[in-house]
């Protein structure tokens, strides 16, 4: 009997690396974007637990079932929940916020696979979601790998980078990110 109330506090306990994921993308919200981060978050919380969405959860919680494949579910959902906001709204937003926001989401959904379906997630699941949703996210919004290249270039330019290769060679994540979008476009 100990074991089980053992195990059932600590489900009700939050998944630190989830909260950790979530601090730190609200810490990096730069002061001009905060409105619209503020409003995407906003409108996104409500969204995800609305009764309007009711239908998307179940379809959400089967997908999970049935395939066990929670980096693209959760992937999937996060997207799904950005593509609304922006129908909603009438105008895309910005990559920038959107960018920000998205990690929230997808460790609050994360939570919610946790509590609901009882399948821990591990630093590996985070991982490849944080992936499947950066590349589909960057897909989503017409991002080639050309931008990434400029975008990279003028980010190390701006961070004082000291030399060309240095300026054109991507982070870790982000050079993951390419790899595995070009390999998508290629395919398609």
């Amino acid at each position: 009997m100990n074991g089980v109330l053992q195990q059932a506090e600590q489900q009700k306990k939050p998944n630190p690396m989830l909260e950790q994921i979530a601090e730190q993308a609200e810490q990096n919200v730069p002061e001009k974007l905060k409105h619209e981060f503020l409003s995407i978050m906003t409108v996104g919380g409500k969204l995800m637990w609305s009764p309007e969405m009711a239908e998307e959860r179940a379809s959400f919680d089967q997908a999970v079932q049935k395939s066990g494949d929670v980096p693209t579910a959760v992937s999937h959902a996060v997207l799904k929940i950005i593509s609304i906001i922006q129908n909603e709204s009438k105008r895309e937003q910005p990559l920038e916020s959107v960018g920000l926001a998205a990690p929230i989401f997808m460790s609050h959904i994360l939570q919610y696979v946790e509590a609901k379906h009882g399948m821990p997630v591990t630093k590996e699941i985070i991982d490849e979601t944080a992936q499947l949703m950066q590349v589909n996210l960057l897909k989503m919004y017409g991002v080639t790998e050309q931008h990434m290249q400029e975008l990279i270039r003028s980010r190390a330019a701006e961070q004082g980078a000291g030399s060309p290769e240095e300026a054109a060679s991507p982070t870790p994540m982000e050079a993951g990110s390419e790899e595995q979008a070009v390999g998508e476009e290629e395919e398609a």
